[in-house]
């Protein structure tokens, strides 16, 4: 779904239906909106949690007058925390018409707290104009993501995991590093390959001479599939190729980084690309076991 196409101040849940396990989560963003809102809105917090409570079904916990706002926030399911930040800016946006200042600016000024800790905490978030909540890319980037890490649980892949989600930790810092992103998406594959081959980095030889024959050996009573693993393993040995130009420097002074576009699209191919590197070591694994 383009940008230019989501709805405007939707909650979550409604725009991303199906949706994808949100792993982009943080007990301190959680505490930090708590607290602004404790700090900020005492005065307000029983209109808020009533209108919350209406909109959701949610009940926040409270000991005679006094809510709990901090704790609810830190327990919530996530994908209803990412409600409740439309939901909060629609109730601050009804006194849009008070005469007090403080309470007139309520809407914006959490609009622009939230917007700061989604930067801050590094989280693949975003606000639209009216506080609606979306992915940082897009839904298809982070089922990506999701996908990939789901595949990186174990031991053998602690270090591919840990390059691999720093590459989308540099994307969503602000502003984007997004040389430094490439760098580390490279550098999980690179790791990956190491252990499911003998070399000692990642390049076109390898990828063509030692990831392919790995590959292929699954596929020998295969031709047709055979063929296509061999045509997609020699675009990755190009894909490769095209990313040394950031492993490595372009010669300046001044390091070049990727335009946003591009990395997005690094990441999302190298992504692709270790998802299936980890079913090929996954396989070829369990055919040694069996024999």
């Amino acid at each position: 779904m383009a940008k230019q196409d989501l709805p405007v101040g939707q909650l979550f849940t409604h725009v991303y239906l199906q949706g994808v396990p949100l792993l982009q989560d943080s007990e301190n963003f959680r505490r930090r909106l708590g607290v602004y809102l404790d700090q900020n809105h005492s005065q307000q917090k029983s209109q808020l949690v009533s209108y919350l409570r209406q909109e959701t079904g949610l009940q926040v916990s409270r000991s005679g007058l006094a809510y709990y706002l901090e704790d609810f926030l830190v327990e919530v399911e996530l994908k209803y925390l990412l409600d409740l930040i439309t939901l909060t800016w629609r109730c601050f946006q009804q006194e849009k018409n008070m005469k007090s200042y403080v309470q007139r600016g309520s809407a914006f000024r959490w609009h622009q707290f939230v917007s700061r800790c989604f930067r801050e905490e590094k989280l693949g978030y975003q606000l639209d104009a009216e506080c609606g909540v979306h992915y940082f890319v897009d839904e298809e980037f982070e089922r990506n993501r999701v996908a990939t890490l789901s595949l990186l649980g174990t031991e053998r892949y602690s270090g591919v995991r840990h390059s691999f989600e720093a590459a989308y930790t540099y994307l969503d810092s602000s502003p984007p590093d997004t040389k430094a992103s490439v760098r580390s998406l490279f550098e999980s594959v690179e790791i990956l390959t190491k252990l499911m081959v003998n070399t000692s980095n990642l390049n076109q030889y390898a990828v063509k001479n030692m990831l392919k024959e790995k590959a292929l050996a699954l596929f020998t009573m295969d031709e047709v599939a055979a063929k296509v693993v061999s045509g997609m393993f020699d675009s990755l040995a190009t894909w490769v190729h095209s990313i040394h130009y950031y492993r490595h420097g372009q010669g300046q002074e001044e390091p070049v980084a990727p335009p946003i576009q591009l990395a997005v699209y690094i990441i999302s191919s190298g992504a692709a690309f270790l998802r299936w590197l980890v079913e090929i070591d996954l396989s070829t694994q369990a055919q040694q076991d069996v024999e």
